[in-house]
C-alpha cells in the first residue's frame, strides 16, 4: 500500500489507491465482521467502517496494520447498531439461503461458540485464511488464534456428537 500522501499527489491518485485498498482488503474485512457479527450488522458495521476509512485515508494509509486498525473501528462502529437495534449479533435462526443440508445443527453449533472462536474456525476453515491472516486482522498473535481454532472445533465435536446421540 502507498504511504502517505504529499502535495505531487492528485485528488485523482489518493482516490484510486483507495479502491485499491478497498477491493483487495475490503473483502478481507467484510468476512471477518460478517463472522463476527452476522450478515446483517456485519453489512452495516462494513460501510461504516469504509466511510471512516475514506474520511481517515491520509492517517490510515500510512499505517503499518491498517486493516487491523480498521477492526477496531468496526468494532466501535457495532456498538450502537448492537444496543439501539438489538440485534443478535449472529443470527437467531438459518437464513433461507444458507444450504446446511448435511447438518443443520452446525448453525446452531456455530452460533454457540464465543465470538472469537466462531471467527477464528470461519476465517480459517470456512474462507481458507492462513492462521497469520486471522492474527493480521484481530491483532492477535498466531498461537492465540492457533487456540481459538483448537478450542472451537473441540466444542463444535463434542457439541454434534451430542446431537448424534
Amino acid at each position: 500500500m502507498a504511504g502517505p500522501f504529499d502535495a505531487s499527489h492528485t485528488i485523482e491518485d489518493r482516490n484510486d489507491v483507495f479502491r485499491v485498498f478497498v477491493d483487495s482488503e475490503g473483502s478481507r474485512l467484510r468476512k471477518v465482521l460478517v463472522a463476527r457479527y452476522g450478515v446483517e450488522v456485519g453489512g452495516d458495521v462494513y460501510a461504516d467502517t469504509i466511510a471512516w476509512a475514506w474520511q481517515n485515508w491520509l492517517k490510515l494509509s500510512a499505517m503499518t496494520n491498517p486493516i487491523g486498525y480498521l477492526y477496531r473501528v468496526a468494532q466501535s462502529s457495532a456498538r450502537p447498531h448492537r444496543r439501539w437495534t438489538r440485534r443478535n449479533t449472529f443470527p437467531a435462526h438459518i437464513p433461507e439461503r444458507w444450504h446446511l443440508d448435511e447438518d443443520p445443527t452446525l448453525f446452531e453449533s456455530l452460533r454457540s461458540l464465543p465470538d472469537a472462536q466462531r471467527i477464528a474456525v470461519l476465517m480459517v476453515h470456512g474462507h481458507k485464511w492462513t492462521y497469520a491472516e486471522v492474527a493480521e486482522v484481530l491483532e492477535c498473535s498466531v498461537a492465540a488464534v492457533t487456540n481459538h481454532v483448537h478450542r472451537g472445533l473441540g466444542t463444535l465435536r463434542s457439541q454434534l456428537a451430542q446431537e448424534e446421540l
